[in-house]
């Protein structure tokens, strides 16, 4: 006769492998893009209600005066640069990200604002699957069948 602690054992072996079969990666896979959408749909909601504030104005400034003054690309790109210029020389260093910031959506449109928060979620989720898609693929070595949902 087997002793309690040997059946407790198996009986915990047997639940084990219970769970396992039945967790899979493709269910895994699913259940967490499942829950990735669902947390994100209140984001996106309040994606129509974002507007800019702050500093968003100071950047964008120079490009929503390019603007009033003439409808030309060249006139935009100036004034962008010179929002970095003016900022490099007055404030910091970090001239990319001030010529982007004033290229900020609402200076060109009172309401072109929501597309920040689009973009930021498309780049970001992009770049979460490209980096997830590399790590387990590449350097994990997982099977081809198991990243395709």
């Amino acid at each position: 006769m087997e002793s309690k602690e040997l059946q407790k054992e198996k009986q915990r072996n047997m639940l084990y492998e219970k769970i396992c079969d039945f967790l899979s990666t493709r269910k895994i896979a699913m259940v967490s893009v499942f829950l990735f959408l669902l947390m994100i749909i209140p984001v996106l909601l309040l994606t129509f209600y974002n507007r800019a504030s702050g500093d968003d104005y100071g950047y964008g400034v120079w490009v929503r005066t390019a603007l009033r003054q003439s409808d030309s690309f060249i006139g935009v790109l100036r004034a962008a640069a010179e929002a970095v210029i003016s900022v490099y020389d007055g404030w910091q260093g970090t001239w990319s990200s001030v010529f982007l910031f004033a290229l900020q959506p609402e200076a060109f449109s009172d309401k072109a604002y929501v597309i920040t928060t689009l973009l930021m979620f498309v780049l970001l989720t992009g770049a979460i699957m490209w980096f997830f898609f590399d790590f387990l693929y590449k350097k994990m070595f997982f099977d081809n069948k198991n990243i395709n949902i």
